[in-house]
């Protein structure tokens, strides 16, 4: 079975990894039998905008720009690599 949903994600069943747009997982069902419960959790998306500008406050172009997510575990702040890049450019 795989479950997909515009605008959100699925972890790795192992909870390591890049997140992924889709969670499948496989179902076994006995003829004229119901399946079993099944659960899956997804994660929403969200969309980061803005504009890069020069010291002069002009935009500038091609610029690498890294999301980074900061969580706390048992009490220590940690911080991650973002899982997309992308590179600027002037509209």
């Amino acid at each position: 079975m795989t479950v997909q949903h515009d605008g959100f994600f699925a972890k790795p069943s192992d909870g390591k990894g890049d997140l992924r747009d889709s969670a499948s997982l496989r179902v076994s069902v006995l003829p004229d039998q119901d399946g079993p419960a099944v659960s899956v959790s997804m994660i929403p998306g969200a969309v980061v905008g803005g504009r890069v500008s020069g010291i002069d406050g002009r935009a500038v172009s091609s610029v690498t720009v890294q999301a980074l997510t900061q969580s706390i575990e048992n009490g220590v702040s940690k911080t991650k690599m973002g899982y997309n890049l992308f590179q600027t450019s002037l509209f």
